[in-house]
């Protein structure tokens, strides 16, 4: 008798945690299970409609929507009928289940608003009474278009801050989230206005809103908003993140004069005691001379910050950068992120970013102070200048970072001076930083391209998943050497690739999909390290079965 054949069938869609992790996966498979059994649609629509993030196939549930081809017609969003109260009741039977939403880059980037329009003619608000996220920014919403969809459980919001044009203040507006959203942990404004067009309305707006919303715990502005005004007035709070909503290399609007503060940090008097008392994340655009007072200032809770960005105002000489690490290293000793950005945005104020004036180089003297925050887990700094950092001088930094994950020293500077690294510090990295998992360096990977001969083997492991190098200076005749001295210290799952340093959306630095740094950056290597990208992986997997490592 076959044991196998006779023996029941058991159906893994019946351990409810399992069907509902599988579904989770791909939502393709929760309909079709739902089609599969009834008992199974309840669990397939809410994971369906949990997170939606192309708004227009929530509203095709009460009439055929016509998304446009090109996001800029508008005018073709729209209803082909007015919805019926059979459709509504459809409608509203979702509406319960949908906990985010947004509108993907990947989908129909028209505007929601003129079927929120129709719908909220016949439709009470809110429209999703169980809304924890919304980002009314990726869909259009200008501010009052976004309020049929505000709810008591709404804990997060992103908005358009409007323009002096605008027919609704900022006020106003916060006035709808404290009428209708009084829960929100969390609130980020981003901007696509010009310079000229915000005044200072929208600052004291601004000011206002953790007194406005007593739950609020982070507030992420764009880059120039953070004024010496706000953060004054946010001091008070219990807020633990002040982030940048967009820190873009290329976006450059609102006025860089904001947050130009004439260094009132260092009086002691400008902040109370016990100021920031939850702060533990911040984000800062201005003077590296302004963020070190306030680093320095003794009632700034510097000690309990985790998180630090700075993106510089002006161009700022090497004596800055070395006193503002000197701040860092006296008092932010449990940072595990660093970020700082010291390079011009595009469109940069000529007051403030002279355009004859180059940015002072700066090496070991100015980043050595660092190397007291031995808790960083994360460290980039982008410069418009290569780092004047030799490969010892790195090794001594890399002995104060042991839990370093995320490494980028400037890896793609603006001009074309030589780097003083070479591809000998990779081992001191591999030594001195075994958790490494990104790592962007700019080397001079012409020179010293040979493994040293009986060097102490140091490899990195297979936790290094990024490489980020391929904006070197390399030359035909070394890339042989390169690619079989990058086969002695990288594992076969590492990815060789090139590192176009920006800061993302939350103003923390992203290694694996960047914006460059300069788009006048042009380099002659790309064709040399495509040769080594493409023979690298053989020469790995050959080390792999002769050397076993």
């Amino acid at each position: 008798m076959d044991t196998a054949a006779s023996a029941p069938r058991f159906n893994v869609f019946m351990i409810a945690e399992l069907r509902d992790e599988i579904m989770e996966y791909d939502k393709s498979v929760a309909a079709k299970v739902a089609l599969l059994q009834k008992g199974f649609v309840e669990s397939a629509r809410r994971i369906i409609w949990r997170d939606v993030d192309e708004p227009c196939a929530l509203f095709k549930l009460i009439a055929p929507v016509h998304c446009p081809q090109d996001p800029r017609d508008e005018h073709e969003f729209i209803l082909d009928e007015l919805p019926t109260q059979e459709a509504l009741r459809k409608l509203a039977a979702i509406a319960g289940l949908v906990h985010t939403l947004c509108q993907s880059s990947h989908t129909c980037a028209a505007s929601v608003r003129q079927i929120l329009a129709i719908v909220c003619q016949t439709q009470g608000r809110p429209l999703l009474p169980n809304l924890l996220s919304l980002d009314a920014a990726t869909m259009g919403l200008a501010l009052g278009t976004e309020i049929p969809l505000l709810c008591a459980s709404l804990t997060s919001l992103t908005c358009i801050l409007p323009s002096e044009y605008h027919m609704r203040s900022l006020s106003d507006t916060i006035d709808d989230y404290v009428r209708f959203a009084a829960g929100l942990e969390s609130i980020t404004f981003i901007t696509l206005a010009n310079p000229e067009e915000h005044g200072d309305s929208t600052f004291n707006a601004l000011a206002r809103l953790a007194e406005r919303l007593p739950h609020l715990q982070a507030v992420n502005l764009p880059v120039y908003y953070l004024t010496d005004t706000v953060l004054c007035k946010l001091a008070s709070s219990t807020v633990s993140t002040l982030g940048f909503s967009h820190c873009d290399y290329s976006l450059n609007s609102g006025d860089p004069v904001d947050v130009l503060p004439a260094c009132w940090m260092s009086d002691p008097g400008s902040l109370p005691h016990g100021s920031f008392a939850s702060l533990r994340v911040l984000a800062l655009c201005a003077t590296l001379e302004a963020v070190a007072a306030l680093i320095n200032h003794p009632h700034f809770p510097s000690m309990q910050l985790l998180d630090l960005t700075v993106r510089a105002v002006q161009h700022e000489p090497a004596e800055s950068v070395q006193q503002l690490h000197l701040a860092i290293g006296a008092h932010c000793l449990s940072l595990k992120s660093l970020c700082l950005n010291l390079s011009p945005p595009i469109d940069p104020n000529e007051a403030l970013w002279p355009a004859g004036v180059d940015a002072s180089q700066f090496g070991l003297d100015a980043l050595i102070p660092l190397v007291n925050v031995h808790t960083l887990e994360q460290f980039s700094i982008v410069h418009r200048r290569p780092l004047q950092v030799a490969d010892g001088e790195l090794a001594t930094l890399c002995i104060g970072w042991p839990r370093m994950q995320y490494l980028a020293l400037n890896p793609v500077p603006s001009t074309q001076e030589p780097p003083t690294l070479t591809l000998l510090s990779l081992i001191d990295v591999a030594h001195h930083c075994p958790d490494i998992r990104e790592l962007a360096l700019y080397v001079n990977a012409a020179h010293n391209s040979a493994y040293p001969t009986g060097h102490a083997p140091h490899r990195f492991s297979a936790s290094l998943a990024r490489l980020c190098i391929a904006a070197s200076h390399i030359n035909q005749s070394t890339r042989q050497s390169v690619a079989a001295f990058l086969s002695r210290v990288l594992s076969p799952t590492t990815i060789l690739c090139a590192y176009d340093a920006r800061f993302d959306d939350a103003g923390h630095v992203d290694l694996a999909s960047q914006v460059t740094a300069d788009p006048n950056a042009a380099w002659n290597f790309e064709s040399h390290w495509s040769w080594v990208t493409d023979i690298l992986p053989i020469l790995l997997l050959s080390r792999v079965e002769l050397v076993g490592y």
